[in-house]
């Protein structure tokens, strides 16, 4: 869980707590808060065949540290993904879309892409997650159940 001590709070430190809540959960398969279901996500195995988990640059609340996750994390932006992809091996990454805010309430939107053809600059989606937060006194909880979603 995630508590603040005020009701006023900082959205690029909450949105990055989240942001690593949302990814630990999903490689862990434990649940997030508020909810009694591991979080199942259809293309983990894209992600667990590489030695690090790639999460694009793009719309990560930073400093961003990855702490606690069960491999290293690595932080690229487009550019550097397809360079590592230049070696013919499809790199597979997290990305997360823009927040919704509203109230005390931010929805996280979370999918995952692979990036196959340096010279094209393929990029195929897969699939996703959309979870809502809301914050219950000092505490950020899973508003409703998580939708997924193929890209």
């Amino acid at each position: 869980m995630i508590d603040l001590e005020y009701s006023f709070f900082n959205r690029n430190e909450v949105l990055r707590k989240l942001q690593n809540l949302l990814l630990r959960s999903i490689f862990s398969g434990s649940p997030l808060p508020g909810t009694k279901e591991p979080t199942k996500f259809p293309d983990l195995a894209f992600l667990e065949r590489q030695p690090y988990i790639v999460v694009l640059d793009e719309q990560l609340a930073l400093p961003f540290s990855g702490e606690d996750m069960p491999k290293p994390v690595k932080i690229l932006s487009y550019d550097d993904i397809f360079l590592a992809a230049s070696s013919g091996i499809a790199v597979a990454f997290v990305i997360f879309h823009p927040p919704k805010w509203q109230d005390e309430c931010v929805w996280l939107n979370m999918e995952v892409r692979l990036a196959s053809n340096i010279r094209s600059r393929e990029i195929l989606g897969l699939g996703g997650i959309k979870v809502q937060f809301h914050q219950v006194s000092s505490t950020w909880v899973v508003a409703e159940e998580a939708s997924y979603f193929a890209s």
